[in-house]
């Protein structure tokens, strides 16, 4: 706050902005509104309170405490960025300001990092029906469980054939090296299936998008129906199918505006099992 202040002063600084999370950024560019009077704008790239109503790690005295701060920083703010719809309307019904006082501003892509791509196209194993996810998973919050089970099923009840469909893990993090994961693969025998990647430079990682047929995009916990993962304006992009796995919110509405894929709760294993079978329909008959 106090650097804040003095460089408010000395850059004579007109606007306050602040992205969060952390929140923490939010309430220093709140307490300099109030010392400097200089106008205030907030961005919100994720919700704050609105997804801690549901976590175990958040007690009901600290979440009532962050509500009113919360509170407080819609209340002085001059304007209040969020990044979908969904996030907008919750926002507006929780805290009854004016819809003027929130705009969107969605996320996108960086249309350079495809211009080589344009250039090079990458090449696709027809062999294969590749389905690929980019990017972090995190335990209990976004996983793959209940696509792989699926998938397995398929398998085991020769409804598909293994030779016929690879699945790539792209930058996966700690989560694919852990116990639980490496038994699941075991236990559903997909380690022939399954090909795993580390953390790749970004444009690698845009390459790998492009060299497959169906992109994987999971926003599966309920509590973060309001957030849209900053890959999918990629995938969008690259034209590729996108099988959703997420519950009715912002993701599932941007899939849906679009026409982009396929979204299935993943709690409908029928679903989840009827739709990959298509995929593996579609490709076969050249019509995906």
């Amino acid at each position: 706050v106090i650097k804040g202040f003095n460089i408010v002063h000395q850059e004579r600084i007109d606007i306050i902005y602040s992205t969060s999370p952390a929140a923490t950024t939010t309430l220093i560019g709140l307490i300099l509104k109030e010392i400097t009077g200089r106008k205030f704008v907030v961005d919100f790239r994720d919700p704050w309170t609105l997804d801690r109503a549901n976590n175990p790690r958040v007690g009901k005295i600290r979440l009532k405490f962050e509500n009113w701060l919360e509170y407080l920083v819609f209340r002085r703010a001059d304007m209040v960025i969020v990044n979908t719809e969904y996030l907008k309307r919750l926002y507006v019904k929780k805290f009854s300001f004016k819809k003027e006082k929130i705009i969107v501003i969605p996320n996108g892509y960086d249309s350079e990092d495809f211009d080589a791509l344009s250039a090079n196209p990458a090449e696709v194993d027809n062999e294969k029906l590749t389905i690929s996810h980019v990017g972090e998973f995190y335990e209990n919050d976004r996983e793959p469980v209940e696509f792989l089970k699926a998938l397995a099923e398929l398998f085991k009840y020769g409804r598909m054939t293994k030779e016929k469909v690879r699945i790539n893990l792209v930058g996966g993090g700690e989560y694919v090296d852990t116990g639980k994961f490496i038994e699941l693969i075991e236990k559903l025998d997909l380690n022939s299936v399954v090909r795993l990647f580390p953390r790749l430079p970004h444009r690698e990682s845009i390459k790998f998008m492009t060299r497959s047929h169906v992109l994987l995009l999971l926003q599966p916990t309920p509590r973060y129906k309001a957030q849209i993962p900053a890959k999918a304006f990629e995938y969008l992009k690259t034209g590729r199918f996108i099988f959703t796995i997420a519950p009715e919110g912002a993701t599932a509405d941007l899939i849906k505006h679009f026409g982009a894929g396929v979204v299935v709760d993943e709690h409908n294993a029928p679903a989840l099992k009827e739709q990959i079978l298509e995929l593996c329909g579609k490709f076969t008959r050249n019509k995906l």
